[in-house]
Formats: C-alpha cells, structure tokens, sequence
C-alpha cells in the first residue's frame, strides 16, 4: 500500500487544525500579554479577566482542535475496524483497511499534544498580568452649576 496520500493526508489536517500566525510566534511577542479589550467597570469580575488574553483564546483553539482530531481519529480507527473485519468475513482478506486504522491511530495521537499545549496556555492565561484603560467623567459641584471633567482610569489585574 501506498503511504503516499496518508503522509499527505496527516500534513494537511495539521496544516488545518493549527493555523499559522505571526502574532503567535513567541518571538514577536511582548513578555507580558496586554489586554486589548478595554474592561467596563462591574461588567467583568477581575478574576475572570484572563479570559481576554491571547493565552486563554489559544487555549480555546487548541481544545477544539484536539477534540476534532481525537473524534477523527476514533471515526477513522472503528470504520478501519469494522472494514476489516467485513472484507475478513467475506473475501478473506482484509489487510487493505489496515492503512485506515493506522491512519486513525495516528490521528488520535497526535490529539494528544494539542491538548498538552492547551493546558500551558491556560495555565499562562490564569498567571498573566492584565492592564486596562476605561474612561469616565468626573461631577464637580460648584455654585455656578454641576462642571463634568474627562477623567482616564488605569485598572492592574494579577
């Protein structure tokens, strides 16, 4: 058998499951990850707040990614199974499903460091620091009238 369109195969599911980006190369990274997203105040509570780091969507996508292979996987391993066992049963020879078993095997493997590295990543967006900027107005009462000043407020979450 040909291993030719399986190795082909397994390339192009990893070129798929895992997109290259250039903001997530480590190299091109501040050291700290800085919240983007900019925090209201009472619309978030600060200990969920890691939920908008770069780490913690990465964690996401790699989770959904290592499901979809390991459900791949497990598809492709019992439909080699039970191809096998037919052509077993009924032309005696069914070492031609052993490709697709192999194939699912393989996939289901290589579920395993996806999940690996979603669990770093979450770990990382859980011990990230978070800086946020908001703006709002500040009231002061005088006698001439209630005067409104623009006021910026800086928010440190760690």
């Amino acid at each position: 058998m040909n291993m030719k369109p399986i190795v082909l195969f397994l390339f192009l599911l990893l070129y798929v499951a895992i997109p290259a980006k250039a903001e997530d190369d480590e190299r091109l990274r501040p050291a700290m990850p800085v919240n983007k997203d900019v925090m209201m105040m009472g619309k978030q509570h600060p200990k969920e707040s890691y939920k908008n780091t770069v780490y913690w969507k990465r964690h996401k996508r790699l989770r959904a990614c290592g499901w979809t292979a390991f459900s791949v996987g497990i598809a492709t391993t019992t439909v080699g199974l039970f191809g096998e066992g037919a052509a077993e049963l009924y032309s005696g020879n069914g070492r031609s499903w052993r490709g697709v078993i192999y194939t699912g095997i393989g996939v289901t493997a290589a579920s395993i460091p996806l999940f690996v590295f979603s669990r770093i990543n979450r770990a990382r967006a859980k011990r990230s620091v978070h800086f946020s900027l908001g703006g709002s107005s500040i009231q002061q009462i005088s006698p001439n009238g209630t005067q409104m000043y623009p006021a910026l407020g800086a928010t440190i979450t760690f």
